[in-house]
């Protein structure tokens, strides 16, 4: 069940409840859309309004001397109820839906993309290869705003039927902005999960700071190889989950033996 947000009152003191999700893996796939495209066009304070009168199933009238003329349908056999309801009593509801401004916590994504398939959400079964690839795009987008980086992600996110590299995918501008969305909350939730790995490494990009991409993939392979060139296909092979948490294991140790003996 959907959960109740705060009610709506009107002007002659009724009250309705909007039943609208209110995490993002409550949002079905077509939900999903919609949201993402709110985000491309208006702020966040106008998102979480149009998302609530779109998801609240409220229809919105003729302006009124105090707000608006709307109308909902609370059952689907019952008839719509119109009733007369301040801006006020609308902006009231909108910290409710704070979440839609952090992706953190998105733990979801579009599952289908001109007939791929998405990988795992959190990555699971991808590898470290494919994980700095897609790494490597991200930063260089986030320079350039380009969003032909974004289209090449979106290769390493979904697969075709064989379970292969989409090649051939073709992306929408919403379907670019959510292979941006969720490789910020799967970099949010790695953080989480490898904190010892991800405190030492630097991948943000601050105004015209330039970031060396390959420096710092070259860096965590040489870590798990341990210099040797001979590994560097399996290391490049393996589960990115694997890779990562190796990293955190040697990041942790340096950090005990710095602390230990100060150097």
């Amino acid at each position: 069940m959907l959960n109740k947000i705060r009610p709506i009152s009107s002007s002659d003191g009724q009250k309705i409840f909007l039943r609208v999700p209110l995490r993002w893996e409550e949002l079905t796939q077509k939900q999903l859309r919609y949201v993402f495209t709110l985000l491309l066009l208006f702020p966040p304070e106008e998102v979480k309004a149009y998302y609530i009168i779109r998801m609240g199933g409220l229809t919105i009238g003729k302006r009124s001397t105090k707000g608006w003329i709307v109308s909902i349908r609370e059952r689907w056999w019952k008839p719509r109820k119109w009733l007369s309801v301040s801006t006020d009593s609308i902006a009231e509801l909108l910290h409710q839906c704070d979440w839609l401004e952090s992706y953190d916590n998105l733990n979801t994504r579009l599952v289908s993309v001109g007939g791929y398939h998405a990988v795992d959400t959190d990555l699971h079964g991808v590898s470290f290869e494919d994980y700095l690839n897609i790494e490597g795009l991200y930063q260089i987008y986030l320079r350039t705003k380009d969003d032909k980086f974004l289209q090449q992600m979106a290769v390493y996110l979904y697969r075709d039927n064989h379970g292969k590299k989409a090649l051939g995918i073709k992306c929408s501008e919403v379907e670019r902005f959510g292979c941006f969305i969720w490789w910020n909350y799967v970099k949010s939730n790695f953080a989480r999960c490898f904190q010892n790995f991800f405190k030492t490494v630097n991948t943000s990009v601050d105004g015209d700071e330039q970031i060396d991409v390959m420096g710092a993939v070259n860096a965590q392979i040489r870590a798990l190889t341990d210099g040797d060139i001979t590994k560097e296909e399996v290391v490049l092979k393996k589960d990115c989950w694997r890779a990562l948490t190796e990293l955190d294991a040697k990041a942790k140790e340096a950090e005990d033996f710095k602390k230990k003996y100060g150097k």
